[in-house]
């Protein structure tokens, strides 16, 4: 009997280390979470230029809700890049959204192997051990299986049989939309930092105020495509575009420099929910959802 109660204690003992020592899971789809990745060319002894993602705010697609992906752009000051880096433009790049361990997103450009304008699997937390996974942004086919996940720093690392790998809150060590695995050719990405926070908090200089942009007013809206634009004080002209649901451009123009705080925009558009995107703002795309509804009886 006390063979039996050692031996039940021991197995006790190995469940509730394998249990304790696996991480607790950190979402990766979190507001103000920043990713910067270094671009590097073969041959040359130091990156050649940075970039970024960062997610900010919620909208919805089809009525499914999502956060705002952004591409941060940064001033190319290479060899040296010293920190902070400086903001050169943050531009929409799509959308994303997590849902049980699985992160899904929808670009409005082709990321290594997923399809552009439409949504698709970016990875997968929710496999264990002798999974096949099914991720399109990886560069094999089949992705692979896991063989192994490892926890390491408070998340939990995806090691697949092809030498590939993703991990938690993170992404694959190319970058957030890089691919998994191992590319070839003359340029090279790599993941460098990640930040939850405000820019200006994660080592980014971003050279405008976040009140010059929280003061822009769409108004009316719904609307049947008049809109008015309030407290466009910038300097110089802006670009707008009009983007459907599903990322595509339908519409784009010009905003002049005007006197006054107000634009009036007549956006010839189909009833819907599109996005309005207005560039150079600062350093800054403005992106708002407007909703058009003609009404028949006027």
């Amino acid at each position: 009997m006390k063979l039996y109660s050692k031996r039940l204690l021991l197995v006790l003992s190995i469940c509730f280390l394998a249990l304790s020592s696996k991480a607790q899971y950190q979402p990766l789809v979190v507001d103000s979470a920043l990713w910067i990745i270094q671009h590097e060319t073969v041959g040359i002894p130091y990156p050649d230029s940075y970039f970024g993602y960062y997610i900010l705010n919620d909208t919805t697609v089809n009525s499914i809700n999502y956060k705002k992906i952004y591409k941060v752009y940064l001033k190319d000051e290479a060899p040296n890049w010293p920190q902070p880096f400086k903001l050169d433009s943050l531009n929409l790049f799509g959308f994303i959204r997590e849902d049980l361990k699985k992160v899904y997103a929808i670009t409005f450009n082709t990321a290594v192997g997923c399809p552009a304008n439409s949504e698709f699997l970016l990875y997968d937390f929710s496999y264990i051990v002798g999974d096949t996974t099914n991720l399109c942004l990886s560069y094999y086919q089949p992705s692979g299986i896991v063989s192994n996940i490892i926890p390491s720093g408070g998340v939990n690392t995806f090691y697949l049989n092809n030498s590939s790998q993703y991990t938690e809150q993170i992404g694959a060590p190319l970058g957030l939309f890089e691919g998994i695995g191992t590319p070839s050719g003359m340029y090279n990405t790599y993941f460098y930092q990640h930040c939850i926070g405000a820019l200006a908090n994660c080592n980014i200089s971003t050279g405008y105020k976040s009140n010059e942009i929280a003061h822009l007013e769409i108004f009316p809206n719904p609307s049947s495509g008049k809109i008015t634009i309030r407290n466009f004080n910038t300097k110089g002209n802006a670009q707008f575009e009009i983007l459907n649901c599903f990322g595509t451009s339908v519409f784009n123009g010009i905003l002049p420099e005007v006197s006054s705080d107000d634009i009036q925009l007549n956006l010839p558009l189909n009833d819907g929910v599109y996005f309005l995107v207005i560039k150079n703002l600062e350093s800054y795309d403005f992106v708002k959802k407007i909703i058009i509804f003609n009404d028949p009886t006027k």
